[in-house]
């Protein structure tokens, strides 16, 4: 045992530049363990139309992180809208209601297994609610450009307000890949988003 300690004790001392190499090789490691991943993914959306978004890991050190996301729905177009009338305010008939949300949560990341982490957060979501109507001969004078198929819409105040939620999943990683696996308890309905990572 001596002898060992002895040995490594000589070899440090006639080779520094190894031991050197060493410690170098050890720092660049803990630089390497933190790292930020970046998501884009898609939402069947559940109770309200399909949403898409992005969400942002940082990992501080390899096994606990934080994250953000934000995801929405505003992608329908609306041609007539009028910003000033409610459905009540009309007296044709009510084709659709939409559900227009914007959701933004943020939580923490742990790693369970290589490869494998579990995120969980809150959030709260904005929401926006409209009314597709029928133009009809009847229409009320401030309805004076439906478009082709008749059709325009209105606010739908009803819906209108702002809604806490949480939201959790499963984040897989590979090098530099990462796939996203979640569900909130908002819309009820999974979301699945692929992205990568960077070494901070």
């Amino acid at each position: 045992m001596k002898s060992a300690r002895l040995l490594l004790v000589v070899s440090m001392l006639l080779f520094p530049q190894l031991s050197q190499s060493a410690a170098a090789d050890t720092k660049e490691k803990s630089m390497k363990d933190a790292s930020v991943g970046f998501t884009a993914g898609y939402n069947s959306g559940g109770d309200y139309e399909p949403m898409f978004g992005i969400s942002v890991f940082i990992f501080p050190t390899p096994d606990f992180g934080f994250y953000a996301s934000y995801r929405d729905n505003n992608t329908t177009k609306r041609d007539p809208y009028y910003s000033a009338y409610d459905v009540t305010d009309s007296n044709d008939v009510l084709v659709q209601r939409i559900q227009e949300v914007s959701l933004f949560s943020a939580g923490i990341v742990k790693s369970v297994m290589p490869h494998v982490s579990v995120y969980l957060g809150a959030g709260y979501a904005r929401k926006k609610g409209y009314a597709k109507m029928k133009y009809s001969s009847n229409s009320y004078p401030w309805v004076s450009q439906p478009n082709l198929n008749n059709y325009y819409y209105v606010n739908d105040r009803s819906v209108d307000g702002v809604q806490y939620y949480l939201d959790g999943g499963i984040l897989l990683s590979y090098e530099y890949l990462l796939m996203q696996i979640g569900r909130n308890t908002l819309a009820n309905s999974n979301e699945y988003a692929i992205g990568f990572s960077i070494d901070m």
